[in-house]
């Protein structure tokens, strides 16, 4: 007498359709992933140069070294800085990601004791699809709006 044999698995189409499908998943997050990505760098930019501009109001504030206190972009880099841009004695430096820009920002001054700002700031940061406008008022008032 012949014993049937029962084979168990998987054809090669089941194979080749379930891979098809998680091909097509695959390539169509990618999508959401950049744009997360993107919003990622855009905050960090944007909170770092935030910090940055009320660090060297606060050091202005405080007279911190007797010094003048401001802040820079240059060359994809903003920095704080103590005596001038160019040439300071102390820096605190943040290098913008790829894709991201800034217009609006060369280099502003703080009063000392007052933290007023040597001009009124209009900051604008893009990355992607993300904008940020950052004012500050001639009295060192700020303001953050996302476009």
């Amino acid at each position: 007498m012949e014993s049937l044999k029962i084979c168990s698995g998987f054809t090669l189409i089941e194979l080749l359709v379930v891979l098809g499908i998680t091909a097509i998943l695959a390539v169509m997050t990618i999508p959401f992933s950049l744009n997360y990505m993107n919003g990622v760098r855009h905050n960090r930019a944007r909170d770092e140069i935030v910090s940055l501009i009320r660090k060297s109001q606060m050091f202005a504030l405080n007279s911190k070294g007797d010094s003048t206190w401001g802040i820079c972009y240059d060359n994809g880099i903003v920095r704080l800085y103590s005596g001038t841009c160019s040439n300071s004695e102390y820096k605190n430096e943040f290098e913008l990601s790829s894709g991201t820009y800034i217009s609006g920002l060369t280099d502003v001054q703080f009063t000392n004791r007052t933290g007023e700002p040597s001009t009124a700031l209009n900051i604008t940061i893009q990355t992607g699809t993300f904008s940020n406008n950052i004012s500050m008022n001639s009295i060192g008032g700020m303001q953050i709006v996302s476009n």
